[in-house]
């Protein structure tokens, strides 16, 4: 495989699944046993690459650097170094005098005892000493003849191939509605569909629906493709990296690279990539330079909710159900002030959403107008059966997600009392909008 094949093959499989707080695709594994938390945001013909990290653990010999304790109290902390010390019972003292050590450290090495004559010749550790690399904040996890620490801080680092042991994908979580899914066409005539699960220099892992893993060499793709987990969403909103193509003649392209072809001669071989408008652009790849990764502003990644049987949520809110009594023509709700969902309005409606898991209907979630009365000092709201027939509130949509979770959509007036009413069980959900 041409290195300009394997380095547009290899970035194709960075963005490869949904995560909300960070784009953290990649878990890249040095031989020296460092480990690199991001994506590879750059690559280059002569087999270097950048990799952006959002953290990292690095090890480097102790003789190549110098290293200042800095010790904070809990408070002084920053929200990312506060939860590791709590999740990893690392704070010192009690009540409001816990601190925390984190270090500060300066790789380097004497001029005099140069480490190599030629950049080409350095090595991860040998670069970050002769580059004088500083690391603030960072947590030291072992000492010795090497010192680990962990980063949290973003960064960047320059790697070759012949340094990585092995790259890992991060899988989507369960609950993910966005993302992008990929079909390996390959040259025996097979297709594969799956999700990253990582690489080497000469292969490519993905999770298969099954739940098994399959490795394919590099050499063996003829065509992949690249299209959105969700039909409903633009591909731009879902992928958390967008490509950045750099041509022979100096200018650039920026989108998702939604197809490769590797089928043919040099001359024939291709991607296909989409903009911003949603236009795709066939580019040779003959006529590129370069091509990297870069964090992508319209990312918008959608998550459902995993409800147990019978668990209901109304606008994400944990809603409870209250009894509802027959008296008379009346039915009556219990215990609305202490059980009542509330919500804003605008422009004189309030839209929610009913999410619930489930063999239950759409249409057996009712929506009916309460009537109030009060009843020696005390609040009580009610419906009737006509209320229920002459209600007009029908679902304005109605989803089911992939795993299960079913949605319906209502609209209602501003400044009223209502009720979810589930016929099955006798049961409602009151909600009041404002």
């Amino acid at each position: 495989m041409t290195n300009m094949k394997k380095i547009i093959m290899s970035i194709m499989m960075t963005a490869i699944c949904t995560i909300a707080s960070a784009a953290i695709t990649q878990k890249i594994y040095l031989k020296n046993g460092s480990v690199l938390s991001g994506f590879i945001a750059h690559q280059e013909k002569d087999g270097y690459m950048e990799v952006s990290t959002d953290e990292a653990i690095i090890c480097i010999s102790a003789s190549d650097i110098t290293v200042k304790e800095v010790t904070r109290k809990e408070s002084q902390l920053d929200k990312a170094w506060r939860k590791w010390a709590k999740d990893n019972d690392a704070l010192m003292g009690y009540g409001n005098d816990k601190s925390f050590t984190l270090c500060n450290i300066s790789a380097g090495v004497d001029v005099n005892d140069s480490i190599a004559s030629e950049p080409d010749e350095l090595d991860f550790e040998e670069r970050l000493a002769e580059d004088g690399k500083t690391f603030n904040n960072v947590r030291i996890l072992e000492r010795g003849m090497k010192v680990r620490f962990l980063q949290l801080a973003p960064d960047s680092y320059i790697l070759r191939w012949d340094e990585i042991d092995r790259i890992e994908g991060v899988r989507s979580a369960k609950n993910a509605l966005s993302g992008l899914k990929r079909t390996y066409m390959l040259k025996s005539g097979r297709t594969v569909e799956g999700e990253y699960a990582g690489e080497s220099f000469e292969t490519v892992s993905v999770f298969k629906s099954d739940g098994t893993v399959e490795t394919m060499p590099f050499g063996d793709i003829k065509t992949l493709k690249i299209s959105a987990v969700n039909p409903n969403q633009d591909i731009s909103e879902q992928s958390p990296l967008r490509d950045v193509v750099t041509l022979t003649n100096n200018r650039t392209r920026r989108g998702i690279i939604v197809e490769q072809y590797n089928g043919g001669p040099a001359s024939a071989n291709y991607i296909k990539m989409r903009n911003s408008n949603g236009v795709e652009e066939k580019i040779m790849t003959s006529n590129i330079e370069s091509i990297g990764k870069e964090k992508n502003t319209a990312y918008n990644p959608l998550f459902d909710i995993l409800l147990k049987p019978g668990e209901v949520m109304v606008n994400r809110e944990k809603a409870e159900f209250v009894k509802v009594t027959e008296k008379d023509d009346a039915l009556i709700l219990d215990s609305i002030p202490e059980k009542v969902i509330r919500l804003k309005s605008k422009s004189g409606m309030a839209t929610f959403d009913v999410e619930y898991n489930g063999d239950v209907k759409a249409e057996m979630f009712q929506v009916v107008t309460l009537t109030k009365k009060t009843v020696k000092k005390v609040d009580v709201y009610s419906f009737t059966y006509k209320d229920l027939a002459r209600s007009t509130f029908q679902p304005k949509k109605e989803e089911t997600s992939m795993n299960g979770t079913k949605k319906v959509t209502f609209s209602v007036p501003a400044n009223a009392v209502f009720a979810i009413y589930y016929s099955a069980s006798n049961r409602a959900i009151p909600i009041k909008t404002e």
